[in-house]
């Protein structure tokens, strides 16, 4: 039977971190603001791969 991302058992990380950033990181521990937080998530992925 195939799941998210064509495994059976995919690594945790691959569903887990952004909400882990976001509820650890800008909501309880405040090292990290929401529009940061989100612009990790998007536009420097996006600039890395438009290169």
């Amino acid at each position: 039977m195939e799941r998210f991302l064509g495994k059976e058992h995919p690594h945790p990380r691959a569903c887990g971190t952004f909400p882990r950033i976001l509820c650890k990181y800008v909501r309880e521990e405040k090292k990290l603001a929401l529009e940061g937080a989100t612009r990790k998530f998007s536009a420097l992925p996006g600039k890395a791969l438009h290169r």
